[in-house]
């Protein structure tokens, strides 16, 4: 693709990095990829791929590498293929209706609007705007560019007034409204300071342009609210571009210098006695490291004031202010305005904007009227290559409470604020107390193009019935769509992508957003029914998809890629109602029935959200930053009701589904896979914002397929925690901090939640019945899923549970675990140090075995048993007991302070059930306890069989330990006979230099999703995974053995899981 095109237009280019480590491969329509599951780079991209064409963005048959949509360690490269030619020809005017023409090229001496003799300027069309009937078309020539907005206002109601393209139109050949002003860089550059010789400086003046601040009618208090800015009053230039790619902002720390590449620095503010940030919206303090860094300490500092800041308030929101004032004595900033949540000490933060903070080639600063630039490659400015355009106007086509308009085929570009902005007007009769609305009405925008808008691609506020649809949105920095608060709208087939990025310091909220209320502008008395189907969403900072949750509201067949790039509490497709609390929805409603109906998120697919933590804050008591593990595929938030979550696939995010403070919803159907958290949680918070206790009742949890997964404690080994691998990934998390308990799954606080019919898929194996003891001398099941319930503030941790304990805790009888295909979770190093537990597999009787009390009446018995349960190739022995002192023991062995040893032994009930009791202590003496110790009672059911495998440290050193089993708590006047059947007994030390290797699985799990209606069939090579282990992978289901040939196909909008092919890890 051409770097310029005619008029001097500039056409979008997209370059990204390409690393490889773990994999997921995505399938779509228009894009097919591969990519990885377990990136530790939370690095923004710097733009689009560079083969990434407009043709196959639009929807043609094309792979394209998910590498280049993705950044960090683990994303591989797909081929590109040919791809269909989309045609993006010109406009089809409405039968009927008169067409005037418009050319910024036009020298007609006499313009008329015809096609002889066009317009010039979109004022031209401007002025005429009261003139123009229903059915009329304004044609603006393809080619053509304007640095102007078009501005009009309400008139006649005009559903089929086109704004369209005319000429030799294409995709890459449009009419373009840009929001910049070329930069002459041949003339008026001087060099700017001592430390600054390859910085360039010149006197700006920018061309006039359309203001569109906040503006209320003084007669009739009407509002035109203003959206898509950081502040109030946003600087003159917004971006500076360098053919067609936005350059970065002068700012502090340069994220690229930093020795950790960290984006924000920490801040101070005050805390209290328990460590709790003390309320304070208005200042900080910079630390002093930041302070002399940024030469503030000397005896004539730089100026901060007037510098933007940038501060992560939340771990969703990053908040812009200016410096108000500076104290370089304290290190205290004071901010212009309050922002709207408390500053918390350690938060991150960002300075951008003023001519000193130049750190590196690239970077610009427009300060006081002048424009400071140091050119690429440290060039003098006449000397680059490319234009240079600064961003400075706020908007393109700027509507008023206009009702009727269809804009199609442009290409807006460069803009401060919003390519294009639809706004109504709203107030509220002082009279009657009630809203009174002058909305925009019946707009639709189609085959339109958003190209770095430093707010958003198109905003509509206080709208009704608009349609965006077949459009992108590139590189908008803080929505891609922002349809916030419109009615009954449709967002169908669009792209949206790189929202929040491209180098933007300040905050972002979502690639798409359909709401139909806001607190400040509430339109919740309108009935609205939205539909945001089909859309592409790639790579967002913040979330990919937000609507409201409104009855007959449908997000459906969406595909949401790598949300949540620069924050975290996000989530690929999200929705909150906390509003409606404030319109008279009581919090304690528990009747379903007495709360609309919300609306039907289906058949999305949600890939590749991780939390970015850079600048988040550390809560008072915790050891975790905020918003860890929240980057989540689909999010019902604070009172979100009555929601239907159904047959959605979500794969590689932290948390699979996300049920905050949120009620009465159905989450049915739906398939997540490779999570790395949770594939369902819901979580109740402590009673604050007048939410109240309890709030979540009353949801289903039905029919779903999850993941889980069983971490390895590391601690023992001496090795450092996989982030994926010390820590379990729940299949489903329920928690509460609340005060008082909550139950979750009866009627005591309210409607019971209901989990049934969900199956979990795992590669811990289901049937090995693997136990390992925790701190507190309980045997913990694992084996097989995991499931986990917190009940309140006081559970400090969250209850682990099996699959049979999550069974009793939550009435699920019907759920269900299934491990296909199992994987052990270390491996000895080999060979393998022979046990110091002789006869451990009891092939030589039950020699060096010790049963005590067999002189008692009745007495204690020891037997070796090699039919069932046992075998002659897996004999055991059978320890019958009666009293709790009747043990059964192991020859003596020695062992040393503080080494590590891994035990393991196999145990079966007899018919009456037995009691499982085990330690390794002295043989004789006190019986001193030596590093495992189950002291604690584990009932075994009839016949049922356990295996348990234990790292452990020897508490002290011994030359006489034994392994000792206990099976029965009678005593002399209760006796209980009970017998266990022991084998596979075995006592491994492990020399430091020998440590066992722990499997990474997150390293080495591929995952095929494919967003596409027809089922892919790719070789293992074309899908590019020979970097996983060569393309030697086995399925995670049919456990089929795959290479670099074997064909693989994936179903349509569906998964497929594989895992690096490695024999001696398979546990089953």
């Amino acid at each position: 693709m051409s770097n310029q095109t005619s008029q001097g237009r500039s056409a979008p280019r997209w370059s990204a990095p390409v690393r490889a480590r773990s994999f997921v491969a995505l399938a779509f329509t228009a894009l097919i990829a591969a990519c990885g599951g377990g990136s530790d780079d939370s690095s923004e991209p710097d733009a689009r791929p560079a083969n990434l064409n407009e043709q196959s963005l639009a929807g043609a048959q094309a792979l394209v590498p998910l590498s280049t949509l993705e950044t960090g360690a683990g994303w591989v490269t797909v081929p590109a293929a040919s791809s269909e030619v989309v045609n993006h020809g010109p406009s089809v005017p409405p039968a009927g209706g008169q067409v005037y023409y418009v050319d910024s090229a036009s020298t007609a001496t006499t313009s008329a609007g015809t096609l002889a003799a066009p317009w010039k300027t979109l004022q031209e069309v401007q002025a005429r705007w009261s003139t123009f009937q229903n059915g009329d078309a304004i044609l603006l020539k393809c080619g053509s560019v304007w640095r102007e907005t078009l501005q009009v206002s309400a008139g006649a109601s005009r559903p089929n007034l086109l704004i369209g393209a005319y000429g030799n139109c294409s995709d890459t050949n449009r009419p373009v409204i840009k929001g910049s002003a070329v930069v002459d860089k041949s003339t008026g550059w001087q060099r700017y300071g001592v430390g600054f010789n390859h910085t360039y400086v010149k006197t700006l003046t920018l061309p006039s342009s359309v203001v569109t601040a906040n503006d209320v009618n003084g007669t009739t208090g009407e509002t035109y609210p203003r959206t898509c800015d950081d502040l109030v009053s946003p600087p003159p230039v917004a971006r500076l571009f360098l053919d067609g790619q936005p350059l970065t902002q002068a700012r502090f720390p340069n994220k690229e210098d930093s020795a950790t590449g960290s984006e924000f620095v920490p801040l101070e503010n005050d805390k209290d006695a328990q460590g709790n940030t003390l309320p304070n919206r208005t200042s900080f303090r910079m630390r002093l490291e930041e302070m002399n860094r940024l030469g503030l300490k000397k005896a004539s500092p730089p100026s901060l004031v007037g510098a933007i800041v940038h501060i992560r308030t939340e771990p969703w929101e990053i908040e812009t202010r200016y410096v108000q004032a500076f104290d370089a004595a304290t290190g205290v900033v004071t901010l212009d305005k309050q922002t709207n949540h408390n500053i918390k000490d350690g938060s991150g933060y960002i300075l951008e904007g003023k001519a000193w903070l130049l750190g590196k080639a690239g970077q610009w600063a427009y300060d006081g009227g002048k424009l400071y630039w140091w050119p690429p490659a440290n060039k003098a400015p006449k000397d680059v290559v490319g234009l240079l355009e600064a961003s400075h106007i706020e908007a393109g086509i700027l509507a008023n409470k206009i009702d009727g308009l269809k804009i199609e085929r442009i290409r807006f570009e460069q803009h401060r604020r919003t390519g294009i902005d639809l706004r109504g007007a709203s107030w509220k009769n002082t009279s009657t107390n009630q809203w009174v609305r002058n909305l925009v009405k019946n707009v639709s925008v189609t085959d339109v193009e958003f190209i770095h808008p430093q707010g958003c691609g198109m905003s509509s506020l206080l709208a009704d019935k608009v349609t965006v649809q077949d459009s992108k949105v590139i590189g908008a920095g803080k929505y891609g769509l922002n349809l916030n608060p419109t009615t009954n709208a449709t967002i169908r087939r669009n792209l949206v992508m790189d929202t929040g990025l491209n180098n933007r310091a300040g905050g972002a909220a979502s690639g798409i957003t359909l709401r139909s209320f806001t607190k400040d502008f509430p339109l919740e008395d309108q009935t609205s029914v939205g539909l945001v189907e089909e859309n592409q969403v790639i790579r967002t900072a913040n979330t990919g998809i937000f609507f409201s949750n409104d009855v007959g509201t449908t997000v459906n067949r969406n595909t949401v890629i790598r949300p949540c790039v620069r924050l975290t509490d996000c989530g690929g497709i999200y929705t909150f109602t906390n509003y409606i609390k404030e319109q008279n929805d009581p919090v304690d409603i528990k009747d379903a029935q007495l709360l609309p109906d919300g609306a039907t998120v289906s058949n999305n697919l949600v890939v590749g959200a991780k939390s970015n933590l850079d600048g988040s804050f550390k809560p008072a008591g915790q050891q975790a930053l905020a918003g860890q593990d929240q980057a989540v595929g689909i999010y019902l938030d604070e009172l979100s009701a009555r929601t239907k979550v159904i047959g959605n696939t979500v794969a590689n995010t932290e948390v699979g589904i996300y049920l905050h403070l949120a009620r009465f919803n159905t989450i049915s159907n739906n398939t997540v896979v490779n999570v790395s958290h949770a594939s369902f949680m819901a979580a109740q918070g402590a009673n604050v914002n007048g939410y109240g206790d309890n709030t979540i009742n009353g949801n289903q949890v039905l029919n779903n397929r999850f993941f889980s997964h069983r971490g390895v404690d590391a601690t023992l080994l001496g090795q450092t925690k996989y982030d994926y691998d010390a820590k379990p990934v729940y299949a489903q998390l329920w928690q509460s901090t609340q005060v008082s308990p909550q139950t979750f799954f009866t009627t005591a606080n309210g409607p019971a939640n209901v989990s049934s019919g969900n199956t979990t898929y795992t590669t811990s194996n289901v049937q090995s019945k693997t136990w390992r003891t925790t701190a507190a001398n309980q045997l913990t099941a694992r084996h097989g899923g995991v499931w986990g319930v917190r009940q309140n503030k006081a559970a400090t941790t969250i209850e682990q549970l099996g699959l049979t304990a999550w069974q009793q805790k939550s009435g699920a009888t019907t759920e269900s675990e299934t491990s296909p295909l199992a994987f052990k979770q270390f491996l000895l190093a080999q060979p393998e140090p022979t046990s110091l537990i002789q006869n451990g597999n009891f092939d030589v009787g039950t020699s060096g075995w010790y049963q005590n009390n067999t002189f008692l009446t009745p007495a204690a018995t020891l037997t070796h048993v090699t039919t069932a349960p046992c075998s002659v190739a897996v004999p055991c022995a059978r320890s019958e007991a009666h009293r709790i002192d009747d043990f059964l023991s192991s020859n003596s062995f020695s062992v040393a302070a503080n080494e590590l040893y891994l035990l393991r032994y196999t145990l079966k009930a007899g018919a009456d059930g037995a009691l499982h009791r085990a330690n390794v202590r002295r043989s004789a003496g006190t019986y001193a306890l030596l590093g495992f110790n189950f002291l604690n009672e584990l009932n075994l059911a009839p016949n049922e069989e356990i295996q348990v495998e234990q790292f452990f440290r020897a508490s002290e050193s011994s030359t006489d330990a034994v392994f000792a089993l206990r099976a029965t708590d009678g005593t002399v006047t209760a006796l209980k006979k009970k017998d266990v059947y022991v084998s596979k007994v075995s006592l491994t030390p492990i020399a430091a230099t020998a440590m066992p290797i722990i499997r990474n699985q997150s390293a080495e799990i591929v995952t095929l999703v494919n967003a596409s209606d027809s089922a892919v069939t790719r070789t293992c090579s074309d899908w590019q995974l020979s970097g996983a282990n060569g393309c030697n992978l086995i399925d995670g289901e049919t456990r089929a053995v795959i290479g670099s040939s074997t064909q693989v196909t994936v179903p349509a909008r569906g998964t497929k899981v594989f895992f690096f092919h490695k024999p001696d890890w398979i546990d089953n």
